[in-house]
């Protein structure tokens, strides 16, 4: 809508230049011949010791307001169209990584290219062009040198005296632009360094092999209701209730009365509204659902007295309110950690929990140990 309202002059002698610039530049990068490459280097020296001789002579002075206006605004219009290149970075490798786990589902061989490469180490979302894109990209944004340069830069261009011509939000979209663009960077940066362990992990501990065994069964099942469909009706009564796996809770107030004849009944008893106790709403809940916010706090709270707890550690502390539901949703949550860095799976190793204390109730359970730290630890 900005655009539209106010668009931008593309026919500008700034947007030339920085043409002009770059293909100049990518003539140079891209010349295999290295005599070539070295006299068009020497020449753009030439050209930068002339204008040091003429800004000492004094026969160069600075540009005009106007033509300062006419490139501070095409920097705005193009670093306004970073957010949009961002989104569509992340949507690209949230989509390559929906594809690659697609093709390892499908590919019912022991191996296949996207298989291959993963088992070997190799990070295939890197490989692709938004993948090494993005990268190059986030390691510039990221090097502190660069970084501080461009903040100095804008300072400098802030102070200039043509810089009042500008808005108000375009003075604080410059002030803002290097924060704005490590947060957003950081962000589609997170997703990507979450989406490539994903999808090792999804490669390495053959959860694929589950995903393929769910998928083969989903196919023979369709086929069978594909059979079935031509001569039962879908709409029969199968005689089968299918229970919900999580409880769902409404108020009566969005009930709509029904009536055959579609007019309302000729009187209507009033009822007493009683007070909803929501305790009893809690305890409902609980009976069909595991408790993970109340797990996660106790794992932070035990977080709060040593820097690695274990699953029979947070148990010790805080004794399992739902009995066996509260050891399985831990070492959920342990799981599900472990992509983050902050929990850890000792493999190969056990320890035995504990619930209920009449009678008591023990099971063993893969050693999982949480840490509020990101990396390893050193307990044993």
């Amino acid at each position: 809508m900005s655009d539209l309202e106010t668009p931008p002059k593309a026919a500008t002698e700034s947007r030339l230049t920085t043409v002009m610039s770059q293909l100049d530049q990518l003539v140079v990068d891209t010349d295999e011949d290295v005599a070539s490459r070295v006299e068009a280097l020497e020449r753009d020296r030439d050209r930068l010791d002339a204008r040091i001789a003429a800004i000492r002579d004094g026969r160069s002075g600075t540009i005009d307001d106007h033509v300062a206006l006419e490139r501070v605004r095409d920097i705005l219009s193009l670093a306004d169209q970073l957010p949009a290149d961002f989104a569509r970075v992340r949507r690209e490798i949230e989509r390559l990584n929906v594809r690659f786990r697609k093709d390892i589902i499908e590919n019912d061989g022991g191996r296949g290219d996207v298989l291959e490469a993963l088992f070997r180490g190799v990070d295939v979302l890197a490989e692709q062009e938004a993948g090494r894109s993005f990268q190059a990209f986030y390691a510039l944004l990221t090097d502190l040198e660069r970084s501080a340069g461009l903040d100095a830069a804008i300072e400098t261009v802030l102070s200039r005296s043509f810089v009042s011509e500008l808005t108000t939000a375009q003075q604080d979209f410059l002030r803002d632009l290097v924060p704005s663009l490590s947060q957003r960077g950081g962000e589609v940066h997170e997703v990507y360094v979450s989406l490539s362990r994903s999808l090792r992990n999804f490669v390495q501990r053959r959860e694929y092999e589950e995903e393929r065994t769910v998928t083969r069964l989903l196919t023979v099942a369709q086929r069978r209701f594909g059979v079935i469909s031509e001569t039962v009706p879908v709409h029969r009564f199968s005689g089968f209730e299918l229970g919900l796996s999580q409880s769902e809770l409404s108020s009566v107030g969005q009930w709509t009365p029904f009536s055959d004849d579609g007019e309302r009944p000729p009187s209507l008893d009033e009822n007493v509204a009683h007070d909803i106790d929501l305790a009893q709403i809690l305890a409902i809940i609980r009976e069909s659902e595991i408790d993970m916010r109340e797990l996660q706090q106790n794992v932070a709270s035990a977080l709060e007295f040593a820097t690695v707890v274990s699953v029979a550690d947070v148990l010790a502390r805080f004794p399992a309110t739902q009995g066996f539901g509260s050891v399985v949703g831990l070492v959920y949550i342990a799981l599900q950690r472990q992509d983050s860095g902050t929990a850890i799976r000792r493999d190969g190793q056990t320890e035995t929990v504990q619930w209920n204390s009449d009678p008591a109730r023990f099971a063993k359970v893969p050693r999982l140990l949480f840490t509020a730290l990101n990396g390893t630890t050193d307990e044993r």
